[in-house]
């Protein structure tokens, strides 16, 4: 149809080069349009943006008040606008991605959706319990992954860490490569006066401590809190929600080289 208009209104020379540089913008659109698209290869990169992300919380609900702090479940693709226009080579979740199990689609899928051109390590926390098969195809929820020269240990723990998982977590720690550990609820508890490690996991500190090889460990679940600490030569950071009302679209850039 196009060219049969040309024809009319055009001698065949203009024709032409009109032709060919509506086809070759086309060209260029579709290619910038699937490299956008595309999730950025981190198999032999030796250095790799990160952002570390925790509690999106995402689900129907305006406003969601918990024991920790108000989140806005609704605007999760306003609270994680930041976060996408930095465009990571990766993205680290530390649990609670959505804000109800029991409403847990479309939900999820839309969240998934949404992150869809990038490589996402998804943490489980005590708000995804049943849905987070939806993040994770494995039936078991703690894991390691290695990227460029580091070891990324993602923990299973909305709750408690179980011997089992507490043997795997020790063998696991055993590389020549350095730790990144990444779990829900805190191993301190964070308050004005102290910063005390919790008695019940005082055997997975000392997992991580002595393994001489860990360099952070991140953690969320506690809403509205941003805080770090150097404990047994471990770097602890407990991240606020990125959809909280105290430090709204927050997350944290890294880069692991």
């Amino acid at each position: 149809m196009l060219k049969k208009y040309l024809k009319l209104i055009l001698p065949s020379k203009k024709r032409e080069l009109i032709i060919i540089s509506i086809v070759l913008l086309l060209a260029a659109g579709f290619l910038y349009y699937a490299l956008w698209l595309a999730k950025p290869d981190l198999k032999n990169k030796k250095s790799i943006s990160v952002a570390v992300v925790t509690d999106i919380h995402v689900g129907p609900e305006k406003k969601g008040h918990s024991e920790s702090a108000v989140v806005h479940p609704k605007e999760y693709k306003n609270n994680l606008k930041p976060l996408i226009d930095w465009s990571p080579d990766l993205i680290i979740t530390l649990g609670d991605n959505v804000n109800n199990n029991d409403k847990c689609h479309p939900y999820a899928d839309d969240l998934i959706k949404l992150m869809d051109r990038f490589n996402v390590l998804w943490g489980k926390g005590n708000h995804d319990k049943d849905c987070f098969p939806t993040f994770s195809s494995q039936n078991y929820y703690y894991r390691d992954y290695d990227k460029a020269g580091w070891r990324i240990v993602m923990l299973d723990h909305d709750i408690d860490i179980d011997p089992e998982e507490l043997g795997w977590l020790r063998e696991t720690l055993k590389t020549d490569k350095k730790v990144l550990v990444v779990t829900h609820v805190p191993f301190f508890s964070p308050s004005r006066d102290e910063n005390t490690l919790l008695p019940q996991y005082a055997e997975v500190e000392k997992v991580i401590s002595e393994a001489g090889n860990v360099k952070y460990v991140f953690m969320g679940h506690l809403h509205s809190r941003l805080w770090d600490k150097e404990y047994n030569g471990v770097h602890y950071y407990i991240l606020p929600s990125v959809s909280g009302e105290e430090y709204p679209q927050y997350f944290m850039k890294i880069v692991l080289d």
